[in-house]
């Protein structure tokens, strides 16, 4: 990974997590850290979900992000939780699919990759 890669990375996680806590997650808990490798195209995600004990970790292995007019989407292509159902689960309704980005998201990504 290049310095300057690594460096927009650090910027997009201090900008996103509170955008992930704020909109998405909101209802469900939050998430505690979040690691981006542009480079690599992954994702790393810790959260406390309520009802929950014990954190749950995500990991989105390989990824594509695509813009369409002022609408940006995530497609996951690869994806691993730290609870074998969760990933059925994810696998089964998650990958490959568009999943639209929150405008503020969307905003944030154009002026950084």
């Amino acid at each position: 990974m290049s310095l300057l890669s690594s460096c927009k990375d650090r910027v997009l996680e201090k900008m996103a997590l509170p955008i992930l806590n704020q909109s998405l997650l909101q209802p469900y808990g939050q998430a505690t850290s979040l690691r981006i490798d542009s480079s690599a195209k992954t994702v790393e995600l810790n959260l406390e979900l309520k009802g929950e004990t014990e954190p749950l970790q995500l990991q989105i292995k390989q990824y594509d992000l695509i813009k369409e007019g002022d609408a940006s989407y995530l497609i996951v292509k690869e994806i691993q939780t730290s609870k074998a159902w969760l990933t059925i689960l994810a696998e089964q309704h998650l990958l490959n699919r568009r999943l639209a980005l929150p405008p503020q998201a969307a905003s944030a990504l154009s002026r950084l990759l």
